[in-house]
């Protein structure tokens, strides 16, 4: 086996991205959408010495500073085993079709071309349920995603109920945002609109990533 080549990366991504439609290229190997304050994306993931990808939905909010486009709520193709599916350029040119089919059933979110913030909640909640790297994040995203779609009352009472989960976490994996107290009054200090309104324009400028079509989020 060996690693795959530029070319081939090249036609991967293009393959993914013709596949799925709304998504444009960020990089060789990394698709890469916006809907309003948040980027959500497909980055096929080198494995096994990049002789092999995994293709990976995620999110990365533009709603607080981050230096690079993360890769928050992971949803990676699973095969029937339950673990990540790793693709050769030979499978990918002969199951292409079947791969996309999977990962459309598997994570039908990556497939929607505007989403709601009812979708993305629920898979911020399920991120921070399923996590078993302390998900603090996820968490962050999660109250800013509600407060950019004015849910005040949903906004206070998930910030009670994660302050109490990262209350229970150890102190060294808390100790970097001033353990749950430093978390509420910093997270509290990020919800006035104008200023998540400035985050996400600069955000945006700061990744190159201006140009991109606003495919939106709706606040249902």
């Amino acid at each position: 086996m060996k690693k795959m080549t530029a070319t081939e990366k090249k036609a991967i991504t293009q393959d993914w991205k013709e596949a799925i439609g709304a998504y444009e290229i960020y990089k060789p190997l990394h698709l890469l959408k916006r809907n309003g304050p948040l980027l959500t994306g497909i980055y096929l993931q080198p494995v096994y010495g990049e002789e092999h990808y995994v293709p990976v939905f995620h999110t990365h909010s533009l709603m607080t500073p981050f230096p690079v486009v993360s890769l928050a709520t992971p949803s990676p193709l699973l095969n029937g085993k339950g673990v990540d599916e790793s693709i050769s350029p030979l499978r990918h040119s002969t199951k292409f079709d079947e791969l996309v089919e999977r990962f459309g059933l598997q994570c039908p979110t990556a497939f929607l071309n505007t989403l709601t913030c009812s979708t993305l909640d629920t898979l911020y909640q399920d991120a921070v349920a399923s996590a078993h790297n302390f998900p603090i994040q996820a968490m962050t995203d999660n109250v800013l995603l509600l407060a950019w779609c004015k849910k005040e009352a949903r906004v206070a009472e998930r910030i009670a109920y994660y302050k109490l989960i990262l209350q229970g976490w150890p102190e060294g994996v808390t100790q970097h945002v001033g353990g749950a107290t430093g978390w509420e009054r910093d997270i509290k200090k990020l919800l006035e609109p104008q200023r998540l309104v400035e985050s996400v324009t600069q955000e945006l400028k700061k990744f190159k990533l201006s140009h991109f079509p606003d495919h939106s989020l709706t606040c249902d």
